[in-house]
Protein backbone atom coordinates (compact mmCIF):
# COMPACT_ATOMS: atom_id res chain seq x y z
CA UNK A 1 0.00 0.00 0.00
CA UNK A 2 2.89 2.39 0.35
CA UNK A 3 4.51 2.05 -2.74
CA UNK A 4 1.08 2.74 -4.41
CA UNK A 5 0.05 5.69 -2.14
CA UNK A 6 3.53 7.43 -2.90
CA UNK A 7 3.13 6.29 -6.97
CA UNK A 8 -0.07 7.56 -7.55
CA UNK A 9 -0.83 10.86 -4.83
CA UNK A 10 0.94 14.18 -4.53
CA UNK A 11 1.30 15.95 -1.35
CA UNK A 12 -1.07 18.41 -1.96
CA UNK A 13 -3.42 15.94 -3.33
CA UNK A 14 -3.60 13.87 -0.26
CA UNK A 15 -4.44 16.89 1.55
CA UNK A 16 -7.45 17.35 0.26
CA UNK A 17 -9.10 13.92 -0.55
CA UNK A 18 -12.15 13.05 0.64
CA UNK A 19 -12.94 9.45 -1.32
CA UNK A 20 -10.21 7.00 -1.43
CA UNK A 21 -10.78 3.32 -3.64
CA UNK A 22 -7.97 1.06 -3.20
CA UNK A 23 -9.97 -1.88 -4.13
CA UNK A 24 -7.89 -4.79 -5.89
CA UNK A 25 -10.35 -5.34 -8.98
CA UNK A 26 -10.24 -1.19 -9.46
CA UNK A 27 -5.91 -0.60 -8.97
CA UNK A 28 -4.37 -4.24 -10.23
CA UNK A 29 -3.06 -2.61 -13.09
CA UNK A 30 -1.14 0.14 -10.90
CA UNK A 31 -0.36 -1.99 -8.32
CA UNK A 32 2.26 -4.89 -7.73
CA UNK A 33 0.64 -6.89 -5.60
CA UNK A 34 -2.32 -7.33 -2.89
CA UNK A 35 -2.20 -5.42 0.25
CA UNK A 36 -1.08 -7.41 3.36
CA UNK A 37 -1.41 -4.21 5.96
CA UNK A 38 -2.96 -0.80 5.93
CA UNK A 39 -0.72 1.77 5.97
CA UNK A 40 0.15 5.22 4.31
CA UNK A 41 -3.01 6.92 5.48
CA UNK A 42 -1.91 9.46 8.09
CA UNK A 43 -2.04 12.21 5.99
CA UNK A 44 -5.54 11.59 4.24
CA UNK A 45 -7.31 13.66 6.75
CA UNK A 46 -9.74 14.88 5.06
CA UNK A 47 -10.90 11.49 3.86
CA UNK A 48 -14.92 10.53 4.33
CA UNK A 49 -14.89 7.23 2.05
CA UNK A 50 -12.45 4.41 2.27
CA UNK A 51 -12.79 1.39 0.35
CA UNK A 52 -9.71 -1.24 0.51
CA UNK A 53 -11.91 -4.29 -0.60
CA UNK A 54 -10.27 -7.79 -2.13
CA UNK A 55 -6.59 -7.39 -0.35
CA UNK A 56 -4.95 -10.14 2.53
CA UNK A 57 -5.34 -7.58 4.67
CA UNK A 58 -5.38 -9.68 8.34
CA UNK A 59 -5.40 -6.32 11.18
CA UNK A 60 -7.65 -3.30 11.26
CA UNK A 61 -4.96 -0.54 12.31
CA UNK A 62 -3.14 2.83 11.68
CA UNK A 63 -6.73 4.63 10.77
CA UNK A 64 -6.57 6.93 13.70
CA UNK A 65 -6.05 10.21 11.61
CA UNK A 66 -8.67 9.39 9.79
CA UNK A 67 -11.31 10.69 12.03
CA UNK A 68 -13.63 12.49 9.53
CA UNK A 69 -14.28 9.05 7.77
CA UNK A 70 -17.84 8.04 7.01
CA UNK A 71 -17.97 5.33 4.94
CA UNK A 72 -15.44 2.33 5.51
CA UNK A 73 -15.51 -0.66 3.60
CA UNK A 74 -12.44 -3.70 4.18
CA UNK A 75 -14.27 -6.36 2.84
CA UNK A 76 -13.29 -9.91 0.90
CA UNK A 77 -9.96 -9.61 3.22
CA UNK A 78 -8.73 -11.94 6.23
CA UNK A 79 -9.63 -9.80 9.08
CA UNK A 80 -10.24 -11.86 12.16
CA UNK A 81 -10.76 -9.27 14.59
CA UNK A 82 -12.71 -5.97 15.18
CA UNK A 83 -9.90 -3.44 16.35
CA UNK A 84 -8.81 0.42 16.00
CA UNK A 85 -12.17 1.87 15.17
CA UNK A 86 -12.16 4.24 18.45
CA UNK A 87 -11.34 7.14 16.80
CA UNK A 88 -14.00 7.03 13.82
CA UNK A 89 -16.64 8.26 15.65
CA UNK A 90 -18.41 10.02 12.60
CA UNK A 91 -18.89 6.50 11.09
CA UNK A 92 -21.97 5.91 9.73
CA UNK A 93 -21.12 2.99 7.32
CA UNK A 94 -18.95 0.27 8.12
CA UNK A 95 -18.45 -3.23 5.82
CA UNK A 96 -16.46 -5.85 6.88
CA UNK A 97 -18.18 -8.43 4.64
CA UNK A 98 -16.02 -11.51 3.75
CA UNK A 99 -13.71 -11.92 6.40
CA UNK A 100 -13.28 -14.26 9.03
CA UNK A 101 -14.59 -12.24 12.07
CA UNK A 102 -15.70 -14.46 15.13
CA UNK A 103 -17.52 -11.84 17.21
CA UNK A 104 -19.22 -8.55 17.42
CA UNK A 105 -16.58 -6.86 19.84
CA UNK A 106 -14.79 -2.77 20.03
CA UNK A 107 -17.66 -0.88 18.62
CA UNK A 108 -19.20 0.73 21.57
CA UNK A 109 -17.51 4.46 20.36
CA UNK A 110 -19.17 4.14 16.85
CA UNK A 111 -22.63 5.66 17.97
CA UNK A 112 -23.39 7.38 15.17
CA UNK A 113 -23.20 4.53 12.87
CA UNK A 114 -26.02 3.45 10.68
CA UNK A 115 -25.03 1.06 8.43
CA UNK A 116 -23.54 -2.00 9.97
CA UNK A 117 -22.41 -5.33 7.21
CA UNK A 118 -20.85 -8.30 8.80
CA UNK A 119 -22.42 -10.49 5.96
CA UNK A 120 -20.03 -13.86 5.29
CA UNK A 121 -18.35 -13.97 8.46
CA UNK A 122 -17.77 -16.32 11.57
CA UNK A 123 -19.89 -14.46 14.37
CA UNK A 124 -22.20 -16.95 16.42
CA UNK A 125 -23.97 -14.37 18.93
CA UNK A 126 -25.65 -11.03 18.39
CA UNK A 127 -23.65 -9.12 20.90
CA UNK A 128 -21.68 -6.04 22.06
CA UNK A 129 -23.81 -3.60 19.94
CA UNK A 130 -26.24 -2.25 22.32
CA UNK A 131 -24.79 1.36 21.68
CA UNK A 132 -25.79 1.50 18.21
CA UNK A 133 -28.80 3.20 18.97
CA UNK A 134 -28.81 4.76 15.47
CA UNK A 135 -28.44 1.71 13.70
CA UNK A 136 -30.57 1.22 10.65
CA UNK A 137 -29.23 -1.56 8.48
CA UNK A 138 -27.60 -4.81 9.89
CA UNK A 139 -26.57 -7.17 7.46
CA UNK A 140 -25.77 -10.40 9.38
CA UNK A 141 -26.52 -13.00 7.10
CA UNK A 142 -24.22 -16.17 6.18
CA UNK A 143 -22.77 -15.92 9.74
CA UNK A 144 -24.02 -19.54 10.15
CA UNK A 145 -22.91 -20.09 14.18
CA UNK A 146 -26.03 -17.23 14.33
CA UNK A 147 -29.06 -19.67 15.79
CA UNK A 148 -30.71 -17.33 18.12
CA UNK A 149 -31.97 -13.60 17.28
CA UNK A 150 -31.38 -11.50 20.31
CA UNK A 151 -30.64 -7.91 21.48
CA UNK A 152 -32.60 -6.16 19.17
CA UNK A 153 -34.46 -3.39 21.61
CA UNK A 154 -31.87 -1.44 21.30
CA UNK A 155 -32.40 -0.11 17.74
CA UNK A 156 -35.59 1.92 17.38
CA UNK A 157 -34.36 3.22 14.21
CA UNK A 158 -33.55 -0.50 12.61
CA UNK A 159 -35.27 -0.67 9.53
CA UNK A 160 -33.36 -3.64 7.25
CA UNK A 161 -32.39 -6.71 8.83
CA UNK A 162 -30.24 -9.37 7.09
CA UNK A 163 -29.71 -12.89 8.47
CA UNK A 164 -29.94 -15.26 5.21
CA UNK A 165 -28.09 -18.29 5.55
CA UNK A 166 -28.10 -18.29 9.69
CA UNK A 167 -29.17 -21.38 11.09
CA UNK A 168 -31.51 -19.88 13.39
CA UNK A 169 -33.79 -22.16 15.80
CA UNK A 170 -35.38 -18.89 17.71
CA UNK A 171 -36.91 -16.17 16.04
CA UNK A 172 -39.05 -14.69 19.63
CA UNK A 173 -36.28 -12.11 19.56
CA UNK A 174 -37.74 -10.61 16.39
CA UNK A 175 -40.43 -9.02 17.99
CA UNK A 176 -38.23 -6.29 20.17
CA UNK A 177 -37.49 -4.87 15.94
CA UNK A 178 -40.74 -3.02 16.06
CA UNK A 179 -39.96 -0.64 12.95
CA UNK A 180 -38.59 -3.05 10.86
CA UNK A 181 -39.30 -2.65 7.30
CA UNK A 182 -37.04 -4.93 5.39
CA UNK A 183 -36.28 -8.79 6.89
CA UNK A 184 -33.94 -11.46 5.29
CA UNK A 185 -34.20 -14.76 6.71
CA UNK A 186 -33.97 -18.69 5.19
CA UNK A 187 -36.45 -20.70 8.40
CA UNK A 188 -34.95 -23.74 8.29
CA UNK A 189 -38.46 -24.91 9.55
CA UNK A 190 -41.93 -23.15 10.28
CA UNK A 191 -41.79 -19.88 12.09
CA UNK A 192 -44.33 -19.56 15.16
CA UNK A 193 -47.05 -18.24 14.53
CA UNK A 194 -47.58 -14.83 15.61
CA UNK A 195 -44.06 -13.66 15.73
CA UNK A 196 -43.94 -12.28 11.82
CA UNK A 197 -47.67 -10.43 12.28
CA UNK A 198 -46.35 -8.43 15.42
CA UNK A 199 -44.03 -6.44 13.18
CA UNK A 200 -46.11 -3.78 12.64
CA UNK A 201 -44.35 -1.94 9.75
CA UNK A 202 -42.86 -4.73 7.96
CA UNK A 203 -43.00 -4.02 4.26
CA UNK A 204 -41.13 -6.32 2.87
CA UNK A 205 -40.11 -9.60 3.65
CA UNK A 206 -37.67 -12.13 1.77
CA UNK A 207 -37.33 -16.37 2.19
CA UNK A 208 -35.14 -18.46 0.98
CA UNK A 209 -34.80 -21.58 2.51
CA UNK A 210 -34.80 -25.32 1.04
CA UNK A 211 -36.33 -27.36 4.12
CA UNK A 212 -39.55 -25.38 3.68
CA UNK A 213 -42.60 -27.27 2.26
CA UNK A 214 -45.39 -24.47 3.28
CA UNK A 215 -45.47 -20.92 4.63
CA UNK A 216 -49.08 -20.46 5.67
CA UNK A 217 -48.61 -21.08 9.31
CA UNK A 218 -47.12 -17.47 10.19
CA UNK A 219 -47.90 -15.27 7.20
CA UNK A 220 -50.39 -13.32 9.16
CA UNK A 221 -48.73 -10.03 7.87
CA UNK A 222 -51.79 -7.78 6.13
CA UNK A 223 -49.36 -4.28 6.03
CA UNK A 224 -47.00 -6.63 4.03
CA UNK A 225 -46.21 -4.80 0.21
CA UNK A 226 -43.37 -7.14 -0.90
CA UNK A 227 -42.84 -10.85 -0.56
CA UNK A 228 -39.82 -12.96 -2.10
CA UNK A 229 -39.87 -16.70 -1.26
CA UNK A 230 -37.06 -18.27 -3.11
CA UNK A 231 -35.25 -22.03 -3.26
CA UNK A 232 -37.56 -23.97 -1.47
CA UNK A 233 -37.49 -27.30 -3.24
CA UNK A 234 -40.50 -28.81 -1.38
CA UNK A 235 -42.09 -25.86 -2.14
CA UNK A 236 -45.00 -27.15 -4.39
CA UNK A 237 -48.57 -25.12 -3.74
CA UNK A 238 -49.25 -21.71 -2.91
CA UNK A 239 -51.46 -20.71 -0.18
CA UNK A 240 -52.29 -19.11 3.21
CA UNK A 241 -51.67 -15.84 1.36
CA UNK A 242 -55.25 -15.02 2.02
CA UNK A 243 -54.46 -12.33 4.63
CA UNK A 244 -51.99 -10.13 2.86
CA UNK A 245 -54.04 -7.92 1.39
CA UNK A 246 -51.57 -4.93 0.44
CA UNK A 247 -49.10 -7.49 -1.44
CA UNK A 248 -47.96 -5.43 -4.39
CA UNK A 249 -45.09 -7.61 -5.31
CA UNK A 250 -44.31 -11.67 -5.42
CA UNK A 251 -41.64 -13.71 -6.42
CA UNK A 252 -41.13 -17.28 -5.89
CA UNK A 253 -38.60 -18.13 -8.08
CA UNK A 254 -36.71 -21.53 -8.35
CA UNK A 255 -39.30 -23.44 -5.88
CA UNK A 256 -41.17 -26.62 -7.27
CA UNK A 257 -44.42 -24.68 -7.76
CA UNK A 258 -47.28 -26.47 -9.99
CA UNK A 259 -50.55 -25.38 -8.38
CA UNK A 260 -50.95 -21.69 -7.69
CA UNK A 261 -54.53 -21.53 -7.21
CA UNK A 262 -54.13 -20.01 -4.07
CA UNK A 263 -52.92 -16.51 -5.89
CA UNK A 264 -56.67 -15.69 -5.75
CA UNK A 265 -56.85 -13.00 -2.56
CA UNK A 266 -53.92 -11.33 -4.39
CA UNK A 267 -55.80 -9.34 -6.68
CA UNK A 268 -53.80 -6.30 -5.56
CA UNK A 269 -50.51 -7.87 -7.13
CA UNK A 270 -48.53 -4.90 -9.91
CA UNK A 271 -45.89 -7.56 -10.08
CA UNK A 272 -45.98 -11.85 -9.89
CA UNK A 273 -42.53 -13.78 -10.86
CA UNK A 274 -43.00 -17.09 -10.72
CA UNK A 275 -39.79 -18.16 -13.22
CA UNK A 276 -38.22 -21.46 -12.74
CA UNK A 277 -40.88 -23.50 -11.47
CA UNK A 278 -43.14 -26.36 -12.48
CA UNK A 279 -45.99 -24.59 -13.65
CA UNK A 280 -48.41 -25.96 -16.05
CA UNK A 281 -51.47 -24.17 -15.60
CA UNK A 282 -51.95 -20.64 -14.88
CA UNK A 283 -56.13 -20.77 -15.30
CA UNK A 284 -56.71 -18.21 -11.75
CA UNK A 285 -55.08 -15.62 -14.11
CA UNK A 286 -57.55 -15.23 -16.86
CA UNK A 287 -60.25 -13.44 -14.28
CA UNK A 288 -59.19 -10.87 -11.72
CA UNK A 289 -56.04 -9.09 -11.02
CA UNK A 290 -56.72 -6.24 -12.79
CA UNK A 291 -53.97 -4.39 -11.14
CA UNK A 292 -51.43 -6.64 -12.50
CA UNK A 293 -49.08 -5.22 -14.48
CA UNK A 294 -45.80 -7.38 -15.09
CA UNK A 295 -46.10 -11.61 -15.12
CA UNK A 296 -42.86 -13.83 -15.44
CA UNK A 297 -43.10 -17.04 -16.41
CA UNK A 298 -39.97 -18.03 -17.65
CA UNK A 299 -38.64 -21.48 -17.00
CA UNK A 300 -42.21 -22.77 -16.13
CA UNK A 301 -43.87 -25.88 -18.69
CA UNK A 302 -46.83 -24.29 -19.49
CA UNK A 303 -49.33 -26.62 -21.59
CA UNK A 304 -49.49 -24.97 -25.26
CA UNK A 305 -53.70 -24.68 -23.83
CA UNK A 306 -52.38 -21.90 -21.39
CA UNK A 307 -50.58 -19.85 -24.31
CA UNK A 308 -54.12 -18.03 -24.92
CA UNK A 309 -53.86 -16.91 -21.53
CA UNK A 310 -50.86 -14.80 -22.21
CA UNK A 311 -52.41 -13.32 -24.67
CA UNK A 312 -54.85 -12.01 -23.26
CA UNK A 313 -53.02 -10.80 -20.62
CA UNK A 314 -50.69 -8.90 -23.06
CA UNK A 315 -54.02 -7.29 -24.46
CA UNK A 316 -55.26 -5.74 -21.35
CA UNK A 317 -51.44 -4.59 -21.43
CA UNK A 318 -49.84 -6.93 -19.13
CA UNK A 319 -45.83 -7.17 -19.80
CA UNK A 320 -45.67 -11.11 -19.66
CA UNK A 321 -42.29 -12.72 -20.13
CA UNK A 322 -41.91 -16.26 -20.87
CA UNK A 323 -39.69 -18.63 -23.13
Amino acid sequence: MKNYIQNNFLPEVIKVTQELNLDYELIKDDANDKFSEIESLEKFSQLKTLKINNHNILKINKLENLSSLVHLEISHNGIQRIEGLESLKKLKTLDLSFNEILRLENLEHLTDLEHLIMTHNRIKKIENISSLHHLKTLHLSSNRGINCIENLNHFPFLESLYLKNCLISEWDGLVSAENLKELFISPREKIETGVLSKLKNLKILHISSRELSHINSFLEMPTLEELTVNGCWYLTKISGLEKLNDLRKLKMVSNNLTDISGLHPLQNLEVLDLKMNGIRNIEILRKGFLSLKKLILSGNPLEKSQLKILNELKERGVEVLHS
